[in-house]
């Protein structure tokens, strides 16, 4: 399985990275660090799509999503995100199937 992180802002996708593949466990952890630079006018109207995938032979299927945000339950690590520009700020969300 891999993450892939998409950076919208005023919902239009600005960039994305993806993770190096994993073996899916019981408890897989994605523990990198991405880097996304913006101008900061537009930083506060920008969301973060994290989507998990299953990877096939021929395909992909997609496990579940995370959103961070200014808005919504995700909002305090967005927060912290935004406090501590270029510092490592990690926690565990659930996935939205």
């Amino acid at each position: 399985i891999y993450a892939r992180i998409n950076m919208f802002c005023n919902l239009q996708k600005q960039k994305h990275q993806k993770t190096k593949p994993r073996i899916l466990g019981p408890m897989t952890v994605f523990n990198e660090t991405f880097l996304f630079h913006l101008p900061e006018r537009v930083i506060w109207d920008c969301a973060v799509l994290i989507s998990i995938y299953e990877m096939h032979p021929s395909s992909r299927l997609l496990v579940g999503q995370a959103v961070l945000g200014k808005q919504g339950p995700m909002k305090d690590h967005w927060d912290r995100m935004m406090q501590a520009i270029q510092q490592p700020v990690a926690e565990w969300h659930p996935l939205l199937i």
